[in-house]
């Protein structure tokens, strides 16, 4: 049974409203771009219709603001209004996901919101933005619930393609190092000016262990911190807490 409703049509692209849930994926297009595919309908005419569901638009930004400004209607095609939104915004993004020359870290930033806002599976997210890094989605999560997301704006940043400054690291476009440095800050934060006389570090420890043994513990953590004095007072401080080398 089709998925959609009639044959495509030509319609006023003038006051169009489009649901920003789906059409918010197609970001905008550089000015290059936008100019290519303006000379490109204007010559050639538009080849793909746009989406409607329930008389809101789903993708289609840059074809309707070119038939704007050519002054031409814009083509369009229903689709059932009971289709699921999981189902829609893969149809909606059918060519411009995959096709674009996206960055890793935009790609996983996609993928990273198709899960959270259409229920997604990391892997069915991947193949739909044509992800390659399995890990790439787990870094945005662990940015998107650090406190410095916020504060600096990371994902945001990241996601129009922009290098992004964390703290005290050098300006950054990728995600796999944007989450190494807010793990960084995140253990600094935690460690203080002096972890050995930080009762309260004690205690914070003791909260955050959740392997079988302090030992792993810190062999997770060791390989963000360069500085060897860090490191030691970081054993001294488990020794004494723990008694990792009983």
């Amino acid at each position: 049974m089709s998925q959609f409703i009639g044959e495509p049509y030509w319609i006023d692209p003038t006051g169009l409203k489009f649901d920003a849930k789906f059409s918010k994926f197609n970001e905008p297009k550089s000015a290059v771009k936008y100019d290519a595919l303006k000379r490109q309908i204007e010559q050639d005419g538009q080849n793909t219709p746009i989406l409607v569901r329930g008389g809101l638009i789903g993708d289609g930004v840059h074809r309707c603001k070119v038939a704007r400004e050519l002054g031409r209607h814009v083509l369009a095609i229903e689709v059932k209004e009971d289709m699921p939104d999981k189902e829609y915004i893969r149809l909606c993004n059918r060519d411009t996901m995959v096709g674009r020359n996206h960055s890793a870290t935009v790609q996983a930033i996609m993928a990273y919101k198709m899960t959270v806002e259409f229920e997604y599976s990391d892997a069915e997210a991947r193949a739909d933005i044509g992800l390659k890094d399995r890990r790439a989605i787990g870094y945005v999560r662990t940015i998107s619930a650090s406190k410095y997301d916020r504060i600096y704006n990371i994902l945001d940043t990241l996601a129009k393609g922009d290098a992004v400054t964390i703290g005290e690291y050098a300006p950054t476009r990728s995600i796999e190092v944007a989450k190494r440095n807010v793990a960084k800050i995140e253990e600094a934060e935690l460690l203080g000016d002096d972890p050995l006389n930080n009762e309260e570090l004690a205690i914070s420890y003791s909260d955050l262990i959740k392997t079988e043994t302090a030992t792993d513990q810190f062999w997770q953590m060791q390989g963000y911190i360069t500085d060897h004095a860090t490191k030691l007072k970081i054993i001294q401080l488990l020794n004494v807490v723990y008694n990792i080398d009983k």
